[in-house]
C-alpha cells in the first residue's frame, strides 16, 4: 500500500509533477518581469488573479464533487463527463459574459485589455479542472497530473518564446494563460474520450446531487485561493500597477514552495473516493 502510494501514480509523483509545475511558474515569473518591467507585470497580475477568482467562484465546488462521484459510482463516469461538459459550456459562457461587462472596472486601464482576455479562462479553466478531477476520483493520477503539467509547460515554453521574440504586450501574455489552459483541457477531453463510453455523455447527470455537494466544499475552496491571492486583488484595486508588479516578483520567490504542502491532498483524495465506493458515501 505504501509503496503504491510513494509510486509515480501516488504521492510521489504528484510531488514530482507539483516540483516542476513549481519550478515552470518560477521562471515564467521571472522572464515575465525581465520582459515586461514592474508596471506591465502588474497590470498582468491583476488580470490573471481577478479571472482566477472569477473561476473559482463559478466553480461552485464542482471539481469536488465529481471526483467524489466518479470514485463512489463509477459506472456513471460517463454521465458526469458529460455534466462537467455542459456546465463548462452553458454556465461558464453565462459567466464570461457577466463578468466582462463589469469587472474591467474594478482594475486601472492599464489592466482592462488584458482582464477583458484572462475572463475568457472561465470556460476553459472549468473544462480544464472538471476533466482533471474526474480523472482523479477515477484513480487515475498520473493522467490528472499529466493535464495539469500540460497546461503549465505551455504557459512556461511560449511565455519564453513570445519574450525572445521580443513582444512587449501585456494582452500577448494574457492569451497566452488562456491559450495555456485550453490546451490542458483539450488534453483532459482527449484522455477521457479513449477511455469512456460516448453513448453514455447523452444520458441525464443528477445535477441538482453535484451542486449539492459541491457547494459543501465551495467555502473551503474560496477560503484557501482567499489566503493565497486575496492581497494582490486587493493592490490591483488600491495600488498602483508598478507596486503590484514590484509586490509580486518580491513574494514570488517565497510562494514556490505551495504546491509542495498541497501534493498529498490529491492521491489521498482519489484513494478515499475509491474506499468510499465500499464502505458508502458518508457525505450523503
Amino acid at each position: 500500500m505504501l509503496r503504491d502510494l510513494f509510486s509515480i501514480r501516488g504521492l510521489g509523483g504528484t510531488v514530482a509533477f507539483n516540483v516542476a509545475m513549481a519550478g515552470l511558474g518560477l521562471v515564467s515569473g521571472v522572464v515575465l518581469a525581465r520582459t515586461l518591467g514592474p508596471g506591465g507585470r502588474g497590470d498582468l497580475v491583476a488580470a490573471i488573479q481577478w479571472a482566477g477568482i472569477t473561476l473559482a467562484l463559478s466553480a461552485m465546488g464542482l471539481g469536488f464533487a465529481i471526483a467524489h462521484r466518479a470514485g463512489v459510482a463509477p459506472a456513471r463516469k460517463g454521465k458526469q463527463w458529460w455534466f462537467s461538459l455542459v456546465v463548462t459550456t452553458a454556465w461558464g459562457g453565462l459567466v464570461l459574459l457577466g463578468t466582462s461587462a463589469v469587472l474591467p472596472g474594478f482594475v486601472h486601464a492599464s489592466a482592462a485589455p488584458a482582464l477583458n482576455v484572462t475572463l475568457w479562462v472561465v470556460p476553459f479553466g472549468l473544462a480544464l479542472g472538471f476533466q482533471a478531477y474526474l480523472l482523479l476520483g477515477s484513480g487515475r493520477v498520473l493522467a490528472h497530473n499529466g493535464v495539469r503539467l500540460v497546461a503549465s509547460l505551455a504557459y512556461a515554453l511560449v511565455i519564453a518564446t513570445i519574450a525572445f521574440l521580443r513582444v512587449r504586450s501585456v494582452s500577448a501574455f494574457a492569451a497566452v494563460f488562456v491559450a495555456s489552459q485550453m490546451l490542458g483541457a483539450a488534453a483532459g477531453f482527449a484522455l477521457l474520450a479513449r477511455s469512456l463510453d460516448a453513448a453514455r455523455m447523452r444520458d441525464r447527470s443528477r445535477a441538482r446531487e453535484f451542486v449539492e455537494f459541491g457547494i459543501k466544499s465551495q467555502v473551503a475552496s474560496i477560503a484557501g485561493y482567499a489566503a493565497l491571492r486575496l492581497d494582490q486583488l486587493l493592490l490591483s484595486v488600491f495600488a498602483s500597477s508598478a507596486d503590484l508588479g514590484l509586490y509580486v516578483i518580491a513574494v514570488s520567490s517565497a510562494s514556490v514552495v505551495g504546491p509542495l504542502f498541497s501534493a498529498s491532498t490529491r492521491p489521498g483524495g482519489a484513494r478515499a473516493a475509491a474506499e468510499s465506493t465500499t464502505m458508502g458515501d458518508p457525505c450523503r
